[in-house]
């Protein structure tokens, strides 16, 4: 499902392309200039193989029996479901999602989705674990009838990256299931009510399925298209205080020159 996957797929392309240690890298850009092209260059190509692998254009999901996930928290799973039941929260069930199944196949992981009782709000919960790094993300999504979503999350690097304007992120740095539900459902009612809109309502798996779809379909062409001063903003975010002004203009122009190359292969 693509809002969870566009948690996860940044978190796991962050790491399958080596982005996280950009940072360490860059403390050797300053030495030569050689050096420092060739570092541009591997940076570009991270960064732009993080961008493909955000692009789903083919995804499904498969039951799974999460007493199988032993390496996964289990409980923080049972704690969230407890208490989103609690307030009214229909489970739908565990799931692998196929793209990511078929992209990392040794990295463990499963979602947990469940449903408002009013079937305008997705909770999606996961714990996603990859060496000694442990994620564990609440998110809720809800769409509206104007076509726009908003994303509630506690996942800090889903907040540093862009999203087109139909897609409005809202993180908050929160272990509380309670603080996050609450912004949640508070800022979808100030949607509601300056937008004059209304929530488009879940039904079942095949409803979850069309509204990931028309999510993915917003944001591939967000990130087929995206440009380079939006670029500039998600490296000033991955790479703080790390390199200067003009070398962050570099990656950013080879990133666009990796895209324009590969379609016109």
């Amino acid at each position: 499902m693509e809002n969870i996957s566009e948690t996860y797929k940044i978190i796991i392309g962050l790491f399958a392309t080596g982005l996280l240690i950009i940072p360490i890298a860059l403390l050797f850009i300053k030495n030569t200039k050689k050096r420092k092209n060739i570092i541009v260059d591997k940076i570009a190509m991270s960064i732009h193989k993080m961008y493909q692998n955000l692009i789903i254009t083919d995804f499904d999901l498969f039951p799974v029996d999460s007493t199988k996930y032993k390496t996964l928290d289990l409980l923080f799973y049972e704690a969230i479901r407890t208490y989103l039941e609690k307030n009214n929260f229909c489970l739908v069930g565990d799931f692998e999602e196929s793209n990511f199944k078929n992209k990392f196949p040794n990295i463990p992981y499963f979602s947990r989705i469940m449903i408002s009782e009013d079937d305008s709000i997705k909770a999606i919960i996961y714990h996603l674990k990859i060496g000694e790094t442990s994620f564990k993300t609440i998110e809720f999504v809800t769409e509206f009838t104007n076509g726009n979503f908003i994303i509630t999350s506690n996942n800090f690097l889903n907040s540093q990256i862009e999203y087109p304007k139909e897609i409005e992120f809202k993180f908050f740095k929160t272990n509380s299931i309670q603080e996050l539900l609450e912004n949640h459902i508070n800022n979808k009612q100030q949607i509601i009510e300056s937008k004059n809109t209304v929530t488009q309502s879940l039904k079942g798996i095949s409803g979850i399925i069309e509204q990931n779809k028309r999510e993915k379909a917003k944001t591939n062409y967000y990130r087929n298209l995206i440009g380079k001063d939006d670029i500039i903003k998600e490296l000033k975010r991955l790479c703080p205080n790390t390199v200067d002004n003009q070398t962050i203009l570099n990656i950013a122009d080879r990133i666009i020159e990796l895209r324009t190359l590969e379609k016109k292969n």
